[in-house]
């Protein structure tokens, strides 16, 4: 009897049990993973003695040692164990590495992933590397547990709902982390740490407290995590919403949900979801690693292990377009202010960042490349050449303003390439990220304007950029331009604009606008003190509503000086404004139950 007939024997003999097993399990590992999370972050949030440290330790040890017996259990149970494990290769790399890990522990005391964060000084990720691990797992299991038995079609959620949802969970779990004691160096109350928790998941970069300085390695991880997952959360929900519109809303949304995702397997390759993060952490290891070069000789003050953190916090904000810093002053500060190439890896960062990756992937796909090449008639999609197009001239207009208007003010002293490059980082930052390599405080009136149009505008839609984007703005201005030239239709490259994206990107302009003058006028009542101080003027308020309506994160200094009552309306804005447009876009595309029917018509004069 060869391998196969004796394998085949088995498998007959335990498939009965395999399905009754195999889904106790999942409920099972459900219930470790919520547990041993609870245990983490209990662990790494609070002091303990060497003797609670063990107990938790040992806690977190047999979870892990959990995990990987439910993975041999899955392979040994599967009719094909070898291609089983090519299909979950992600998964099974983790178990080796929970093995090897397990086995120096065991015999030498030390865990092997700490080891190697501790050995490169990276000590904020040496510190939480099994956190890591153990939320990885926990999302391994509940997507599995999300794909049994039909679990996706029997709940009939509104995306839009889920999306909503998720944010404000992740973040109020993100204040309630961030205000543990070893994740600052003081006091830090409940509504700052919210406040920071908001715009860290909204990727908006407005801070009440210094990130620098009063955040530890712990937070500033924290802070780095909140803007991974609010970016992946941001993006996927944004490809959901395009993938909507290229197949047809006449779907059921369950059915499209599961496509998108893979059914197979979440982590997968093949979905545009397993795309999407794949790639993203390709681009954000990149530019890191640019980032690190970029910046080592100025920041002689750290060591090896904290230029690596640096790199990657100011790689994935950039690219998030967050705008967060480990640096006081962010890019403003001494150490990175003059580092030219440093700005402009960041600036290129955050337009891919702010371009999404349903454009990304249709420009730089390999394969749509070679069909446009062998088919010339082949073009890339509208909205891909509209978001290209609108952002490379705003851009460039953005650039141009700035120079011109702050030539002898914040770019005073500086050569012409400095000049340039600080032109061009503006414009591509202030109008999605935050970043910023001047002064914003003496910013001059002109340009300021023309900031808050930018900021209003924002980036591409499906990506991690604020505003009403690039292509809802392109299909209002070319609306009045056709009602100028009194056509009917809205032509675009010899393509029709369908009447119902105009009539979403009015309702989205509207929306958008109609929050910020709500906002506005809170703050003028919130903070009517502060301006009767004379410290800030109402046009300081006025960018502060726009930057966080768009999910800017850039200010004039106002925001550690906000009331309670103030930081409230800021949050909301940065919460509306983040998930507004993409609600607002989805709930405007699903489908009517009837419109087989019209009234007469009576016209009235307008304007």
């Amino acid at each position: 009897m060869d391998i196969h007939e004796w394998r085949e024997k088995i498998n007959l003999k335990i498939y009965a049990s395999k399905l009754r097993v195999l889904k106790s399990f999942k409920i099972l590992s459900l219930v470790v993973s919520i547990f041993a999370l609870g245990v983490l972050v209990y662990y790494y949030g609070f002091q303990h003695s060497p003797q609670g440290e063990d107990i938790l330790m040992g806690v977190i040890r047999l979870s892990f040692l959990f995990y990987v017996f439910h993975f041999l259990l899955k392979v040994f149970y599967d009719f094909s164990p070898i291609q089983f494990i090519k299909q979950h290769w992600f998964e099974a790399f983790m178990v080796v590495v929970l093995i090897l890990d397990g086995f120096f522990y065991t015999f030498f005391n030390t865990l092997m992933i700490e080891s190697i964060f501790r050995s490169f000084d990276m000590m904020a990720l040496a510190d939480v590397s099994e956190f890591f691990i153990q939320f990885y797992l926990f999302a391994i299991v509940a997507a599995e547990l999300s794909q049994s038995g039909g679990f996706m079609p029997t709940i009939k959620l509104h995306p839009a709902f889920i999306f909503v949802l998720s944010f404000g969970l992740i973040i109020l779990l993100g204040s309630l982390l961030l205000m543990m004691p070893e994740m600052s160096t003081g006091d830090v109350s409940f509504i700052d740490a919210l406040f920071t928790s908001t715009s860290a998941t909204c990727v908006t970069g407005l801070i009440t407290l210094d990130t620098a300085t009063m955040w530890t390695v712990k937070g500033h991880t924290i802070l780095l995590i909140l803007m991974k997952v609010g970016g992946i959360n941001i993006i996927l929900f944004g490809a959901f919403l395009t993938l909507l519109g290229r197949l047809g809303v006449g779907m059921k949304h369950h059915l499209v949900v599961e496509d998108f995702v893979n059914k197979e397997s979440v982590f997968s390759s093949k979905g545009m979801l397993g795309r999407i993060v794949l790639v993203s952490i390709l681009i954000e290891l990149l530019g890191s690693i640019l980032i690190f070069f970029q910046t080592t000789s100025s920041l002689t003050h750290m060591a090896f292990g904290q230029k690596l953190f640096f790199s990657l916090f100011h790689s994935v904000s950039a690219f998030n377009n967050a705008g967060f810093s480990t640096m006081s002053g962010g890019l403003y500060n001494d150490y990175l202010v003059n580092l030219q190439w440093f700005h402009i890896t960041a600036g290129v960062l955050i337009i891919f960042g702010s371009l999404g990756f349903t454009t990304l992937f249709d420009l730089l796909d390999p394969r749509k490349i070679m069909e446009r090449r062998k088919h010339s008639w082949k073009k890339p999609f509208l909205g891909s050449q509209v978001s290209l197009i609108t952002a490379a001239l705003l851009i460039f207009g953005g650039a141009f303003f700035f120079f011109i208007f702050e030539m002898d003010n914040t770019l005073q002293g500086k050569d012409s390439f400095s000049a340039i490059v600080a032109s061009v980082f503006q414009s591509i930052s202030l109008r999605t990220a935050g970043f910023n390599t001047v002064d914003l405080t003496q910013m001059s009136m002109p340009f300021i304007i023309v900031c808050l149009v930018l900021m209003f505008i924002g980036g591409a839609s499906s990506s991690t950029a604020g505003g009403i984007k690039t292509s809802t703005f392109s299909v209002v201005v070319l609306s009045a331009y056709s009602t100028i030239r009194g056509k009917k239709n809205i032509e675009l490259f010899k393509k029709r604009i369908p009447a119902g994206v105009v009539f979403r990107s009015h309702s989205i302009f509207m929306f958008a606008l109609s929050g910020i003058i709500l906002g506005i006028f809170l703050l003028s009542i919130t903070e009517s003190e502060l301006l009767s101080s004379g410290q800030f003027r109402m046009m300081d308020l006025v960018y502060e509503e726009v930057s966080a309506f768009s999910t800017v994160g850039a200010s004039t200094g106002v925001t550690p000086y906000l009331s309670n009552a103030g930081k409230v309306v800021v949050m909301i804005s940065m919460y509306v404004g983040r998930l507004g447009t993409l609600t607002v876009a989805y709930a405007l595309s699903r489908n009517i139950a009837s419109t087989n029917y019209t009234y007469p018509k009576e016209s009235f004069m307008v304007g």
